[in-house]
């Protein structure tokens, strides 16, 4: 089996998986299938993948547990299976963890129930073939194209004998160079799907540097995107991942920068510092700016009220954490003493008073510790971050979406849209603050949207 078939058979359309033999495990190793027969493992063009098994093993002591189990109301985590699989060809394959259903025969007999399932991942081991250049490199494999600023054309011509008939071209690759790594990004031929080549090196290995890399996607699209595929290429072996995909990576969130020229080297130096934000913090989880924004775009989808909740939540979050930093000091930017604080707490603790209303205060004790939004915006604004305009309208927005406002009346809606318009412009130019980047920003003047130049000042002192 060769990488570039399984590329063109699984990453970008349905496709089944014929298995001579697919066993299910439980959780614990070293121990005989649950069940074991012929089946297929299949998915979609998006989506999880699936499984189906033409069970042909008895009925032990542990499937009678296991089946005990799934009918009893435990947890359903608590019976999670592993798939191993061989198809015709001899390809070994594994599957992630599934829960199993299990739909039995009118005989109540094990022997010829089917067993089907969802699962996350596939993996399998592909020897390559001598000569290929891919060594210590991740690739990854999206589906369809990501709508990327590359700078690499390609032209194809139509001919005639030896007259060029029509002439058609366009970018689709471009190279970066993160550290000591190289980046490539290429869309195939037939521009349906983008790959990603990263080479490796101390601190940027596998699986991180799949993950980081697509965390940065993310924020540059301001679309949920996942690789179909993964293959990590080692000297004589890849490794071969199939993961579930999103079903839509429809997003209303507009991305940081658009494919103006004016902008698309601006998209790659983003790209290069979340990249380099992902490295830093040396973890397989999300940074928090990741998080907050992966809610965003999701909310984006929503209503208009939902989205601006979401945004004003992500703003003040991305303001907390440019500030996290005053956090370590005695006295923070509002000459507030922590000493002070707690004696206000004891004071508090010691009131004879309505207890329902001591109650609710020491419930708000923890807001003194943090950072006000406004007077963190007051030095944002005096640094060159943001704009007043934006302190404003969040404020605003906040305040009534926060309290139980609603926007129920077109006029309202009217407003509000505009609103959304300044605070777009504030997240990214805080996202960007948090990054360490300078360059090119989105802003809106009140009618229009434009690219501005973006930079701050760090000295300027707080009042």
């Amino acid at each position: 089996m060769f990488i570039r078939r399984l590329i063109d058979n699984l990453a970008d359309k349905p496709f089944e998986i014929d298995c001579i033999d697919i066993e299910v495990h439980g959780f614990v190793d070293h121990q005989p299938p649950l069940f074991k027969g012929p089946g297929i493992i299949y998915g979609n063009q998006s989506g999880p993948l699936s499984f189906k098994v033409y069970n042909q093993s008895p009925l032990t002591e542990a499937t009678f547990r296991f089946l005990r189990k799934i009918d009893s109301e435990a947890d359903p985590k608590s019976f999670q299976v592993r798939l191993f699989a061989k198809d015709y060809e001899g390809m070994e394959l594994i599957g992630g963890w599934s829960i199993p259903r299990v739909n039995l025969p009118q005989s109540g007999e094990v022997r010829g129930s089917v067993i089907h399932g969802e699962f996350n991942q596939l993996w399998t081991r592909v020897r390559k073939l001598e000569g290929d250049p891919d060594k210590d490199v991740s690739e990854l494999i999206f589906p369809g194209i990501l709508n990327l600023p590359y700078s690499g054309r390609v032209e194809v011509k139509q001919c005639h004998a030896t007259e060029i008939v029509s002439t058609q071209g366009w970018n689709d690759h471009h190279n970066l160079t993160f550290k000591s790594a190289s980046i490539v990004f290429q869309e195939s031929t037939n521009r349906n799907l983008t790959h990603i080549k990263a080479s490796h090196y101390a601190g940027f290995n596998p699986p991180y540097v799949e993950h980081w890399i697509t965390e940065a996607l993310i924020f540059i699209t301001a679309r949920i995107v996942y690789p179909r595929m993964v293959i990590r290429h080692c000297e004589d072996y890849a490794h071969v991942f199939i993961r579930a995909t999103p079903k839509s990576a429809t997003s209303g969130m507009p991305p940081p920068f658009s494919r103006d020229p004016q902008v698309s080297g601006c998209t790659w130096d983003v790209f290069l510092s979340y990249l380099a934000k992902c490295e830093k913090s040396q973890s397989f989880e999300y940074i928090s700016i990741s998080t907050g924004f992966y809610q965003l775009i999701l909310a984006s989808n929503g209503t208009l009220q939902g989205f601006l909740t979401s945004l004003s939540l992500y703003i003040e979050n991305c303001i907390n954490q440019i500030f996290s930093v005053s956090k370590k000091k005695k006295k923070d930017k509002d000459g507030r003493n922590k000493k002070e604080i707690e004696q206000f707490m004891l004071h508090v603790e010691n009131w004879s008073g309505n207890q329902k209303i001591k109650d609710r205060a020491k419930r708000l004790f923890h807001m003194l510790n943090s950072p006000d939004p406004s007077k963190s915006m007051d030095l944002l604004i005096a640094q060159g971050v943001i704009h007043k305009i934006h302190k404003n309208v969040w404020k605003k927005v906040r305040h009534y979406l926060a309290h139980g406002g609603l926007i129920d009346d077109f006029s309202k809606e009217e407003e509000y849209w505009q609103f959304r318009n300044y605070l777009l412009p504030m997240a990214y130019r805080l996202t960007f603050r948090i990054l360490g980047y300078k360059g090119k920003v989105l802003d809106y003047d009140g009618k229009n949207f434009a690219f501005v130049e973006f930079a701050w000042d760090d000295n300027v002192p707080s009042k």
